[in-house]
């Protein structure tokens, strides 16, 4: 019997009593909201429509607008009702531009006519880019459903998938119906793996079991968990000639971890012959797949954990690897609540047991590798051989390196990746570079947009084009589809144009310096020196690391979110993800931002290199940002550090550097300030190390500000540099309050600042001024009014 689509999607809710294909999307549904059967019947029987047109309020159907889950998370108390939600994302497709929330109280006025109207616009635009996706593409199925899992993603990311009076509407229709499709999937998969599929006695029986929610015991899907680990030893792992190729080598490291991961997932979903909607999570070198519960399944998927063990053992050597896991999951184990947290917890747990246990079986067989060092160490890897000597004799270089660099080479030459099978026949030219020959079976090459290298519709027809994937950054207005499936793992990274002055970098060789190449960190390191009085630049030549990651992520998942549910999660986790490797990426590209270089930005953290003085003014950014994008909860938030370094260092030593930095930050105790004093609670975390200095955000910000002034006094005063730079002892002697003659700090301040003038009317003036900015900043802040002092200095050497 041929069911049609349309009544099977339409009938989600009141589905044939006597049609398994509509109950199994019906109970998907219900399960990705977390419902159990009970709690389901309640908010069927709240749908009513002719009510809902009386209501003209913010209620009514057509103007409620989507909540974000992210202002309600709650790691304190998750059992706490949140209901004064302050802040809607606005009915408009996802743009890089326009990533905030609008408050609840500027859409107030809107009537219904103008909010049907609002989806009316986006249901047309909607519309209208779909055709964008070559016509060709159309032909392979899988492809184009790729393309318009992205495109679903752009238009349907704030649209509730609810809007029933009484029920929060904070899962978008995009996020919902990809975890019902998961789900589905898998679920008639598992059906129609059963001998008995058409026997109709045996799918009425079926239907009562998932219409009483009776098959209790039964575990109906697979979850397929991949982990990328070792990602930070992948990335930043040191060599003798690091240096000389570092942009390109830590790009093309970041991005091939994205890449293998991404890869490892396309396999097991053309193995098991699942949709690119079965795979529900995808970021930081991690994936979840859900899968119909079959020993063929696993039978498969162990044979493609065989074949990634073999090929990370035999291009990293067991230093980094991929760990592939499943587990057996029923539906009863979706319902929201404790059901639900406990699944998430034994996910997390399923996958720590598979890292401990990484190579046991490949290892415990050959624990010995014959490895061969006939052309030495890998100079750009110090754990690897060389298989061959690059550029000049003088150079030995793995293949895996090899691969590395000439990724990061080309990445900002590109912006498409295509995908085929190792067969294909895809060739270099001047426009496409194959990258990987065969990597699980793959083919991978990078290739330029559509108007110069075409739609490869050939090979699309005859489907050996898998997958093609466009990694561009956002336009100038933040619009982020072109007719290809999205992959955000670009980031940005700092480029020559004609904008730049050559006095700037004194003694350096300026042979590098052409529109559209990659700055050298030597380069980088001057661009925020700036121009003295017309003669010659002033300031520290000096790079920063920004790194960074997301407070309590894992306790946010399992504990900080209401009636959680496997949409929310998957909701949450894009939200997330889209703030680094969407939004981060966007405002880099933006004029005063531009000399940065992304090493990683996207899942929960990022690693970002630039010029000193814009990494410190774009991390106050970015946090404030934060807190406006995740709706001003104070208990969502992340930590990060900021370090200087002369370019040169070893790649290793930062990431160490940057990482002990991070855990100063995270480990920085503080109060809270309450109304009343005595109710002040002591916090951890939502701080910044910098200059080995740890301070809440808010007080980095003013630090910046306070900064700014400092400049301008000491430009209208011509405060001398020894003044400045003896206001930092007395920053470490307000600190200690251990030595009773630090408490004199105070009196060698007024005696300094009297010191700056003879003239006592000059004297008077300034001392008001410097009293207030600085005497009272020493004060408050203490040692970490040090950063103030400090970002004004390196200003000025």
């Amino acid at each position: 019997k041929i069911e049609s689509l349309l009544n099977v999607a339409a009938l989600h809710h009141k589905p044939d009593e006597d049609s398994l294909l509509q109950w199994i999307v019906a109970i998907s549904d219900r399960v990705a909201s977390g419902f159990e059967r009970n709690k389901f019947e309640e908010y069927n029987s709240k749908q009513d429509p002719k009510e809902d047109f009386k209501n003209n309020n913010e209620e009514h159907y057509i103007k409620r607008r989507l909540l974000s889950i992210l202002e309600s998370i709650d790691i304190k108390d998750i059992n706490k009702e949140y209901n004064d939600y302050k802040f809607r994302l606005d009915l408009k497709p996802l743009n890089a531009k326009h990533m905030m929330l609008t408050k609840k109280e500027d859409l107030y006025d809107r009537s219904i006519v103008t909010c049907a109207k609002e989806y009316e616009l986006l249901w047309n635009e909607f519309i209208d880019k779909i055709k964008l996706i070559p016509s060709s593409h159309k032909d392979n199925w899988q492809l184009w459903l790729d393309h318009f899992d992205s495109l679903f993603s752009i238009y349907g990311n704030a649209v509730p998938a609810s809007t029933i009076v009484g029920f929060n509407s904070d899962v978008s229709l995009y996020d919902h119906s990809k975890t019902t499709a998961a789900i589905a999937t898998s679920l008639w998969c598992y059906y129609v793996m059963n001998d008995n599929y058409h026997v109709k006695t045996k799918q009425l029986e079926w239907i009562n079991d998932l219409k009483m929610r009776s098959n209790t015991d039964e575990k109906q899907f697979i979850f397929i968990q991949g982990d990328f680990w070792g990602i930070q030893d992948y990335i930043f792992t040191d060599g003798n000639k690091v240096n000389k190729d570092v942009t390109k080598l830590l790009r093309g490291r970041s991005f091939s971890v994205s890449l293998f991961t991404d890869l490892i997932a396309l396999k097991i979903l053309n193995e098991l012959q699942l949709p690119a909607t079965s795979q529900v999570l995808n970021a930081a070198g991690k994936f979840l797949i859900i899968a119909p519960n079959n020993q063929i399944v696993k039978n498969i998927i162990n044979e493609i954990e065989k074949e990634i063990n073999q090929w990370f053992l035999n291009n990293t050597l067991s230093v980094n690897g991929f760990s592939l896991t499943y587990m057996e999951v029923g539906l009863n184990n979706f319902i929201s609540g404790d059901k639900f947290n406990q699944l998430l917890s034994e996910i997390f747990i399923n996958l720590e047991r598979k890292k401990l246990n990484k190579y046991s079986d490949t290892l415990l067989k050959t624990p010995l590798f014959d490895i061969d060092y006939t052309h030495g160490v890998c100079d750009y890897n110090k754990y690897l051989p060389a298989d061959s000597t690059y550029k000049s004799d003088s150079i030995n270089i793995n293949k895996l390196s090899k691969l590395q660099i000439i990724i990061g080479e080309e990445l900002v030459k590109k912006n498409r990746i295509l995908v085929t099978s190792e067969s294909c026949e895809l060739n270099d030219s001047k426009s496409t570079k194959i990258v990987i020959e065969n990597f699980l079976g793959f083919k991978v090459a990078l290739t330029n947009d559509e108007d110069n290298t075409g739609k490869f519709s050939g090979l699309a027809k005859e489907l050996s084009l898998i997958r093609c994937w466009d990694y561009s950054l956002p336009d100038e207005n933040g619009n982020l589809w072109n007719g290809y499936s999205r992959k955000f793992i670009n980031g940005h990274v700092a480029i020559w144009d004609e904008n730049y002055s050559i006095a700037k970098y004194q003694d350096l060789s300026t042979d590098e310096i052409v529109n559209g190449n990659i700055k050298s960190w030597d380069f980088l390191a001057c661009e925020d020196k700036t121009l003295f009085r017309d003669k010659e630049y002033i300031g520290l030549t000096a790079l920063a690391v920004l790194k960074g990651d997301v407070d309590d992520l894992g306790r946010i998942f399992q504990k900080g979110i209401k009636n959680n549910c496997f949409a929310k999660i998957l909701n949450v986790s894009r939200q997330i993800n889209n703030f680094f490797s969407i939004y981060l990426p966007y405002v880099c590209n933006q004029n005063g931002y531009k000399n940065v270089y992304t090493v990683f930005a996207g899942g929960d953290d990022f690693f970002l290199i630039g010029s000193w003085k814009t990494i410190m003014e774009l991390s106050s950014k970015i946090a404030n940002d934060f807190k406006s994008y995740v709706g001003e909860n104070e208990q969502l938030h992340f930590s990060a550090s900021i370090n200087l370094f002369k370019p040169g260092i070893p790649i290793h030593s930062i990431y160490e550097i940057a990482e002990q930095s991070l855990e100063t930050a995270k480990r920085f105790e503080y109060y809270k300030e309450k109304p009343h004093k005595k109710d002040n609670e002591l916090e951890k975390k939502n701080s910044l190390c910098v200059f080995g200095i740890p301070i809440k955000w808010n007080d980095y910000s003013n630090m910046l500000t306070i900064s700014e002034n400092i400049k301008t006094i000491a430009n209208h005063h011509k405060l001398s540099t020894a003044y400045i730079y003896g206001l930092l002892n007395l920053c470490d002697m307000a600190a200690n309050k251990k030595n009773p003659t630090n408490s004199m700090w105070y009196s060698y301040f007024k005696y300094r600042t009297y010191r700056l003038f003879e003239n006592k009317e000059d004297y008077n003036n300034l001392y008001e001024e410097l009293v207030k900015l600085i005497g009272s900043g020493i004060n408050d802040y203490k040692k970490q009014f040090k950063i103030a002092l400090m970002h004004y200095l390196y200003q000025n050497r």
